[in-house]
């Protein structure tokens, strides 16, 4: 587990292994690959669709973003914002009560999910991934470091422009 503290940021934890209530919102079968990302923070009454939706939207439209997801990783995105995606992934589930809320990617390489959890003092966001094809997990080995890294980044981002806000 690492933790990340700056000051006034909200504290951040990662780890390569999920807690069991959240993994259980995803319906991948032996994921190959898992890590759990977590930032604490004051009082945000954000649903986990609106943090998805803040920390992820742009980053997925951009450039850089349309070239790892669908360059590289060859998921087939959504081309056009909507209702039922996030920067381009499939929103698979919602919870009930807005707590939580399941992406979905997939390509002939890999499956992603990502697993959104926000309950008013956290937001958590876990990723599963199962390989379909050999190169995927040296690929996904080149590329995961990264992807802890943006993770971290993409919540502080959320949670800086929610704060802007208020």
């Amino acid at each position: 587990m690492r933790n990340d503290m700056d000051g006034s940021a909200p504290l951040i934890t990662q780890q390569r292994s999920i807690p069991k209530p959240i993994h259980a919102l995803s319906t991948l079968i032996h994921p190959h690959y898992v890590d759990f990302t977590a930032m604490t923070y004051a009082d945000d009454d954000r649903s986990a669709e609106q943090w998805a939706r803040d920390a992820f939207e742009e980053a997925f439209r951009s450039r850089a973003g349309r070239f790892v997801l669908g360059g590289l990783l060859r998921f087939r995105l959504a081309r056009t914002p909507s209702p039922n995606h996030v920067g381009g992934l499939r929103i698979a589930e919602r919870g009930d009560t807005g707590t939580w809320l399941r992406l979905e990617a997939a390509s002939w390489l890999l499956t992603t999910h990502l697993v959104i959890q926000a309950d008013g003092q956290q937001v958590s966001m876990a990723t599963l991934t199962r390989y379909h094809h050999r190169i995927a997990r040296p690929l996904w080995q080149t590329l995961s470091g990264k992807h802890r890294r943006e993770a971290q980044l993409l919540l502080r981002e959320a949670h800086k422009r929610k704060s802007a806000q208020a």
